[in-house]
């Protein structure tokens, strides 16, 4: 999400499952600006896919925009590197998780 050419912030499924869906805010009228991750780490064009996966695994989250000069550029995610089959694992976990949660 960019204001004024600068990165203000991203929005990704994770986002939507724990800050709209579960929180149960509606989905027509809550802002991005209310769910997006706000000033997002990022990563340089020029480094290695291995340096944007130690910082998804450092800093827990699947996701990293890949700036050029300043500005963004694209999204490298998890699932480029790790595959689906990974991901689903993981986000199985998450469920899981998530479901044991709301039941205690």
């Amino acid at each position: 999400i960019l204001e004024k050419g600068q990165l203000i912030g991203i929005f990704t499924e994770r986002d939507l499952l724990n800050r709209v869906i579960a929180k149960r805010l509606d989905p027509d009228t809550a802002t991005l600006a209310q769910v997006m991750t706000a000033d997002p780490r990022t990563i340089a064009a020029d480094k290695p896919l291995a340096h944007a996966l130690v910082m998804m695994d450092e800093g827990g989250y699947r996701h990293v925009p890949v700036m050029d000069n300043g500005k963004a550029v694209g999204m490298v995610s998890a699932r480029d590197a790790l595959g689906a089959e990974l991901i689903e694992f993981e986000n199985e976990l998450e469920r899981r998780e998530h479901l044991t949660e709301i039941m205690l």
